[in-house]
C-alpha cells in the first residue's frame, strides 16, 4: 500500500513539474501553495456539506443496500481524490519554496523543521500521525456522518467545527475562541482571553 501512495504522490508531482509554469520555479510553487491552501480551507469549510451529500445519497438509496454502497463509495472516492490534489499542491508549494528559500540548509533544515512539526503533533496530541499517516480502506461511509473528515482529534482544539450551534455575529466563534486557549495545551496560561 505504501508503494502505491509513493507511486501516487511522485506521478502527481511530475505532473505539476511539468505543467504548471515548469520555466519559473517561483511562481509555479506559489501557484502550488495558493491553490493547495484553497482547496483544503475550502474542502474543510464544506466538511458538514459533504458529509450531508453523503446522507442523501444513503437516504435515496435506502432499500438497496448494495447500491447504497456502491453510490457512497463513488461519492467518497470523489472527494479524496479533489482532497489528495489539493493536498498535492500544498504539499509541493510548501515544500520546495521551504527547501529553497526559508531553510535550504539540508541539515539545519531538516533539524529545525523536524523539530517544529515534532512539537506540533505534541501539542496537538496526535503524534501517532507521524509513524501512521491514517491510511485506511475507502468504503468507510454509511451515511449516518456529521463530518466527512476524520477530524476529531483537531475538534478538541478547534469546536467551531462542531454542528451544534449556530454562529450569530462572531459570538460563537468568540465562545469558541475563548474555550481553545482557556482548555488546551496552547493556551497554557489559562486566562481568559476576552
Amino acid at each position: 500500500m505504501l508503494t502505491v501512495a509513493i507511486s501516487q504522490w511522485q506521478a502527481g508531482w511530475t505532473i505539476v513539474d511539468t505543467l504548471i509554469l515548469p520555466e519559473d520555479y517561483i511562481t509555479s510553487n506559489l501557484i502550488c501553495l495558493g491553490v493547495g491552501y484553497g482547496a483544503m480551507f475550502l474542502l474543510l469549510g464544506l466538511d458538514g456539506h459533504l458529509a450531508k451529500a453523503g446522507r442523501t445519497i444513503a437516504r435515496q438509496y435506502e432499500g438497496d443496500p448494495e447500491r447504497k454502497e456502491m453510490a457512497l463509495l463513488v461519492w467518497e472516492d470523489f472527494v479524496y481524490v479533489v482532497s489528495f490534489w489539493g493536498t498535492m499542491f500544498l504539499w509541493r508549494g510548501g515544500w520546495n519554496l521551504n527547501a529553497t528559500y526559508l531553510l535550504p540548509d539540508p541539515v539545519v533544515g531538516g533539524w529545525v523543521n523536524n523539530l517544529v512539526a515534532t512539537a506540533v503533533f505534541l501539542l496537538l496530541q496526535c503524534m501517532s500521525y507521524a509513524s501512521c499517516c491514517g491510511v485506511g480502506t475507502d468504503g468507510g461511509l454509511d451515511g449516518t456522518e456529521d463530518s466527512f473528515f476524520q477530524n476529531k482529534h483537531l475538534r478538541h482544539y478547534i469546536p467551531i467545527w462542531e454542528r451544534t450551534k449556530v454562529c450569530k455575529h462572531g459570538e460563537l466563534f468568540r465562545e469558541n475562541i475563548t474555550r481553545v486557549f482557556n482548555t488546551s495545551a496552547l493556551g497554557a496560561s489559562r486566562t481568559n482571553i476576552f
